[in-house]
């Protein structure tokens, strides 16, 4: 446990370092007339994994979670400009071979944000998070998907940005105080400043509802709590949104609601990352 612990201020005060040299890196913006716009940075090609597990073999249905990844995958695809997988109540081998797909068909300038609704599992003795595909069954992890290995994936996948969004559980996170964040009051010059350098580093991040499956919301939606709160963010938005920033927002929407799990953001234990973040353009 102490030794967990001494990794753990190790990875923070690495964490700390990184983006202390990283702000000492920047130089000022050049002065000009000019004010950039998000037109002129290349943001690179977005694509989408989104997964909605709601009719369960041996589990009990999931009351929002297809609907969920639908208008996910919609939005990403039609305001966001994502290229798009959809899966709806996907199994062990659907879900690995898709994950597997992404290695061999993305390349290091793109952007990768994996969606998934479904029904998860945490072992809180081991400190493990699992996923839990329609043929999951109730007793046995033997077609559980662990988040170690979802990491692992992605820490192999060539796209230089990649976002976890899990309405359920995910585990091995760091601390949020190795995910960049813009400082405020900065000019747009500055602003897009440093989102190009931002860009040229890698990420590794998750956003994760904190509960253990989707909770629907107390109006009648058609969606979860933390799903709804987060599209109704990436609706709304109308530049060029951090993943950072977007948490922020989907965590003052939720609060306004009793009794909700408060969600988690924080970069991937196990994964190379550097200090940065994950953008969302309207139309890229």
């Amino acid at each position: 446990e102490q030794q967990k612990v001494e990794v753990t201020r190790r990875e923070d005060l690495i964490a700390t370092l990184e983006q202390r040299l990283a702000a000492a890196e920047s130089p000022e913006p050049a002065a000009s007339g000019a004010t950039p716009s998000a037109g002129q940075i290349d943001f690179g090609k977005y694509h989408a994994l989104v997964i909605g597990n709601g009719a369960y073999e041996r589990l009990p249905d999931l009351e929002t979670a297809i609907s969920d990844a639908r208008e996910m995958a919609a939005l990403l695809e039609k305001k966001y400009g994502f290229e798009v997988r959809l899966l709806i109540n996907a199994t062990r081998y659907q879900t690995m071979t898709a994950l597997n797909d992404l290695r061999e068909a993305l390349t290091e300038e793109s952007n990768l944000l994996i969606y998934y609704a479904g029904h998860g599992q945490r072992d809180e003795e081991r400190g493990a998070g699992y996923w839990q595909p329609v043929d999951a069954e109730p007793d046995s992890p033997a077609n559980w998907i662990p988040s170690e290995v979802v990491t692992e994936h992605l820490d192999l996948v060539p796209s230089r940005h990649v976002l976890v969004v899990a309405d359920s559980v995910y585990s091995g996170l760091r601390t949020r105080a190795s995910i960049a964040r813009l400082p405020r009051g900065m000019s747009d010059e500055q602003r897009f400043h440093h989102i190009r350098l931002l860009l040229e580093k890698r990420a590794r991040l998750v956003l994760t509802s904190g509960g253990s499956s989707p909770r629907p919301a107390a109006a009648e939606s058609g969606h979860s709590s933390f799903s709804a709160a987060l599209l109704s963010v990436l609706r709304d938005n109308d530049g060029v949104l951090e993943a950072s920033r977007c948490y922020q927002r989907v965590v003052e929407r939720l609060t306004k609601s009793e009794g909700e799990e408060v969600p988690e953001f924080a970069t991937m234990r196990w994964a190379r990352n550097n200090v940065a973040d994950f953008f969302f353009v309207p139309g890229s």
